[in-house]
């Protein structure tokens, strides 16, 4: 399967699931309290993930994580963030407002992200891209309102910043997992396990017990987080992130709750007011443009000596879950993929690969690929670059000090009107 399509589904399935917990929660109810919820949704997130893990590569990439001691500590503190953290912020700031109104203002974190990007990432995020992340929110915001657009209460003020708090805790995860190249099945285990034991301290702590009695109900929802949002649909999710990046995935992210308005009247009969289909175009607009953008994202240049006009791609994407030893190898932690667009078919050369070499990385194109790279790997960068016929991309992939070196020294040997828009 083409890594578009899979990165597609994967979002497709975890949209679907944000969207219809609130309506199994509302089904199913909880009288247990949110930290004994918790613990138990998490221990079930933590035994779903692990099998997942193992299905998918008997936890080599879990174990390669543990092991890491750096990316093991940022992957703990990005699963608290955004497992406990941000979600009993969210309780707090939903409790001071109301569900819609909370979970509009948590949604901010899409734009947080877009600001952050640059910063974080060294992507360049352009007008378009952060016009369509806005007329997303303005959806949300409609929705909010309840279609008056005035209707949010300031006395309510001191709970938005806290939901405005536990927006800005989801950020970091997100752009964490971005970030570091990791394996997604094994960092979602240990985001559940760090989550788990961090909610049994707190009960500790406390005094308060987690051997409650479980209805049916209660199951029913502790099941649903624990399979579906925090094991499964995390994976999903993260998944998807990794393939198309923050801003489309916040985009998208933003269609939720429009599309359990929708899952909400088909099974519990709630009424669709009109309102709702203005914010549900101006939602398909803002997702609309995002995925016209979903293209590789310019990386920004530390060095100076590069070629102004020589336009680095990040494709990083495209090779995380390369297993080859020497891509897998060069491609883990912070490193990157990066790609130019030259024109014809002789600008790449034995010679240019021994630059790349002398700085610890690895460089091909997509028509002289190395050995270890898939089809389905080169077939995404080629749509992601847009290759037209008559030009050649030029990848690379090692650290991001040694990528931009090399392509600096490259640089000096291509003339200008050989680099593809």
């Amino acid at each position: 399967m083409k890594i578009l399509y899979g990165g597609l589904i994967a979002l497709g399935l975890a949209l679907t699931e944000l969207a219809l917990l609130p309506v199994v929660l509302s089904i199913g109810g909880s009288g247990i309290g949110v930290v004994p919820q918790l613990f138990y949704a998490f221990l079930i997130g933590t035994i779903t993930s692990l099998v997942v893990s193992y299905a998918v590569d008997r936890m080599a990439g879990l174990m390669k994580i543990l092991r890491s001691g750096r990316f093991l500590l940022i992957i703990v503190v990005a699963g608290l963030l955004n497992n406990v953290i941000s979600q009993l912020m969210l309780g707090v700031g939903t409790l001071g407002t109301n569900p819609i109104v909370a979970a509009t203002v948590f949604r901010v974190w899409v734009i947080m992200s877009a600001v952050l990007v640059p910063l974080v990432l060294r992507q360049k995020v352009t007008k378009v891209q952060l016009l369509a992340t806005i007329i997303g929110f303005a959806g949300i915001y409609v929705i909010a309102t309840g279609g008056t657009l005035l209707s949010i209460n300031a006395s309510s003020v001191p709970y938005v910043a806290i939901l405005l708090g536990s927006a800005l805790c989801v950020v970091y995860p997100n752009l964490a997992m971005k970030k570091y190249n990791v394996d997604v099945f094994g960092a979602i285990a240990i985001f559940n396990m760090a989550s788990l034991a961090f909610i049994l301290a707190i009960a500790l702590a406390t005094g308060t017990s987690v051997l409650v009695p479980l209805n049916e109900s209660v199951i029913i929802a502790v099941l649903f987080l624990g399979i579906a949002a925090y094991g499964i649909g995390s994976s999903l999710y993260y998944y998807a992130l990794k393939t198309f990046g923050p801003l489309f995935i916040g985009n998208s992210i933003l269609a939720v709750p429009f599309l359990t308005i929708l899952f909400s009247a088909l099974i519990l009969d709630t009424p669709v007011h009109l309102y709702y289909i203005a914010a549900a175009v101006l939602l398909s607009a803002g997702i609309f443009m995002q995925q016209r953008l979903s293209k590789a994202p310019e990386h920004i240049k530390k060095r100076h000596s590069l070629a102004d006009e020589l336009r680095i791609f990040d494709v990083t994407s495209a090779f995380v879950n390369n297993r080859g030893d020497v891509i897998s190898r060069l491609i883990e932690g912070d490193n990157k993929a990066f790609a130019i667009k030259i024109n014809g078919h002789e600008g790449f050369t034995r010679e240019h690969s021994c630059l790349f070499d002398k700085y610890g990385c690895v460089a091909f194109t997509n028509t002289e690929a190395h050995s270890e790279v898939r089809k389905k790997e080169l077939d995404f960068v080629n749509e992601i670059m847009d290759a037209k016929p008559g030009e050649t991309v030029v990848i690379g992939i090692g650290s991001t000090d040694g990528l931009e070196r090399s392509f600096s020294e490259y640089a000096r040997t291509v003339k200008p009107r050989r680099y593809a828009d």
